[in-house]
């Protein structure tokens, strides 16, 4: 798998790939939730409900990346923790699918160091997911 992403207008930046051999994806688990709105009625015991057609969705990742020198893997923190609220499109490629999750913001990084290895584990928030490559 494959997972990189882009500043809306800009070109994409590899967050990991486990077909260069020194990335391993531990985890990806996308949440989709719909947004409904609900009021109660007047008069009445009864609530009304209603899909607003907008649908929110978490996106949780954990990957081990290997490093070339401690220094790099200590480098990376300071890279990918730039990425919190910041607004990127993510893609996501696996064979011949791929898939875009547009508008997310990273809502947490938690890196864990092992020498020249380093856990990453982020939190992305984004629209939906779609087929196509969101300008």
């Amino acid at each position: 798998m494959k997972l990189s992403y882009k500043i809306p207008g800009g070109s994409y930046t590899v967050l990991f790939d486990e077909s260069a051999g020194a990335t391993l994806l531990a985890e990806f688990t996308p949440g989709f939730k719909s947004i409904t709105q609900q009021e109660p009625l007047a008069g009445s015991t009864n609530q009304f409900r209603t899909a607003r057609s907008n649908i929110t969705a978490d996106h949780p990742l954990m990957f081990n990346q290997e490093y070339a020198s401690r220094a790099l893997s200590l480098a990376s923190v300071r890279t990918f923790a730039a990425l919190l609220n910041t607004k990127v499109h993510l893609k996501v490629e696996e064979g011949a699918e791929v898939q875009f999750y547009p508008n997310a913001i990273a809502s947490s990084y938690q890196p864990r160091l092992m020498g020249v290895s380093a856990d990453h584990a982020m939190q992305f928030t984004s629209d939906t997911v779609q087929t196509t490559d969101p300008t």
